[in-house]
């Protein structure tokens, strides 16, 4: 199957701006920064350097995971243009957005694939990296997850 016609998304534990994200063809999804009891969307509402200059200034700073509402809305918006998704989280024993996206896919039946990346940051892009790889080299959607299970 061609990546073509195959949307890729992460949350943004992966370690890239959206405009990163974005360059390199994988949609972001904002974790939630808290701060003294506040969320913020991850790069929407809140910068990285203002989590940092939080911390400095010695506020409680933590993080959550993504929304559903927001994982909903962008996987019906990259539906509309894409044949399915592959949805790369952060590590199901660090977050528990992995377990909320496969709530979420639901919905969507086969046409999109939630896969726990068992890391965080640039092992993300490693994962992505490798589904594009299988995609590419003929692996059929129903066999993705058995074709990378050696590497997650």
């Amino acid at each position: 199957m061609s990546t073509e016609r195959t949307a890729f998304v992460a949350d943004s534990t992966l370690g890239l701006s959206p405009q990163e994200a974005l360059e390199r063809k994988i949609y972001l999804l904002p974790q939630q920064v808290i701060i003294e009891g506040q969320s913020y969307r991850d790069y929407l509402e809140m910068t990285p350097d203002q989590v940092i200059q939080a911390q400095l200034a010695g506020k409680k700073v933590s993080t959550s995971q993504i929304l559903a509402v927001d994982l909903e809305v962008l996987y019906r918006k990259l539906l509309e243009k894409f044949d399915r998704i592959v949805s790369v989280h952060v590590s199901s024993k660090l977050s528990g957005t992995y377990a909320t996206a496969r709530k979420v896919a639901e919905e969507f039946g086969d046409r999109v694939k939630v896969i726990d990346g068992l890391t965080l940051n640039g092992g993300l892009s490693f994962v992505i990296e490798e589904v594009r790889h299988k995609l590419a080299a003929g692996v059929p959607w129903d066999r993705l997850e058995e074709a990378i299970a050696p590497l997650v």
